[in-house]
């Protein structure tokens, strides 16, 4: 199995890198998958680490949203016109290696043309893409992985995925059976604990009794973490029980958590405020909590 390398802009779709990085971490193992925050130590130079990363991976995953074209700097300049963008940099040095550079399409993007690219990506335009869809996001996932031929088994302990079997010997039948069955439980239970360490959001801080529920009212999402914990700082100053959670989608900032009758109250109570994109969420697809 190789090793995934996530290319991604920030500022365009910072909140889906994540949920997928955390998506094939779950299936192929913290070694298998390299995303800038998580896999660069404190202290290294980042510069250094990318270098190696981009030498030895095996497949590129270049996620691309609506703004990955025309998104700008500071300065007004196209990001990709500047020859030392990291994106374009990434991209890049995976083409001229001609490993497989998969372009990821989300939030409706379109494959990027030819002419809109600077030289050295402009065979990314003929490479082969694929569409992320919020709401196939599972099946997406799955079947990604299935194309790129990564298939490691979801349901085994990440120690073992990429280990091969073991065989008791030929002489033992009985106890290789036995072994066997104990295996599959073992399997089983380890499957399990991985998959709620992974997924299962953080608890949630204690609310009044009568308030406490599954049901979130969402004010706000961003495809910027720290866009959306600003917001939800600024929410906890005015006296909101706000917080901040991955979805597939990006990062919701909520203001609350309720009954299901509550919540509809809530929300009718944000929008007099000035909320008016507000709405309620069960949060049956988010990932994690991310603030506070």
């Amino acid at each position: 199995m190789g090793t995934v390398f996530i290319s991604y802009r920030r500022e365009d779709t910072e909140g889906q890198a994540r949920a997928l990085s955390l998506d094939l971490t779950k299936r192929l193992g913290n070694e298998s998958v390299f995303m800038d925050v998580d896999s660069i130590a404190l202290g290294r130079d980042f510069r250094e680490i990318l270098q190696e990363r981009l030498a030895s991976c095996d497949v590129m995953l270049a996620l691309i949203g609506r703004e990955w074209v025309d998104c700008k700097d500071a300065s007004g300049q196209r990001r990709l016109d500047n020859a030392g963008d990291f994106v374009r940099m990434e991209i890049a040095a995976a083409l001229k290696r001609n490993i497989p550079v998969t372009p990821l399409l989300l939030q409706g993007a379109h494959m990027p043309a030819a002419e809109q690219l600077p030289d050295d990506l402009k065979d990314l335009a003929y490479r082969n893409g694929f569409e992320l869809s919020h709401n196939r996001w599972e099946s997406d996932v799955e079947e990604l992985i299935k194309r790129l031929g990564l298939g490691a088994r979801s349901d085994m302990p990440t120690s073992e995925k990429t280990g091969s079997p073991k065989i008791a010997p030929r002489t033992a039948k009985k106890s290789w059976f036995a072994i066997a069955g104990l295996s599959v439980v073992a399997i089983a239970i380890a499957g399990g604990l991985l998959y709620y360490q992974t997924v299962t959001p953080e608890p949630e801080p204690q609310v009044k009794a009568t308030e406490k529920g599954n049901y979130h009212v969402v004010v706000e999402s961003s495809n910027s973490e720290s866009q959306a914990i600003k917001k939800s700082e600024d929410l906890r100053k005015n006296g909101y029980d706000s917080e901040v959670h991955l979805t597939p989608k990006g990062y919701a900032v909520t203001i609350g958590h309720y009954s299901s009758k509550e919540a509809d109250n809530q929300k009718a109570k944000a929008i007099k405020a000035g909320f008016k994109d507000a709405w309620v969420s069960e949060g049956k697809t988010w990932l994690k909590k991310v603030f506070p």
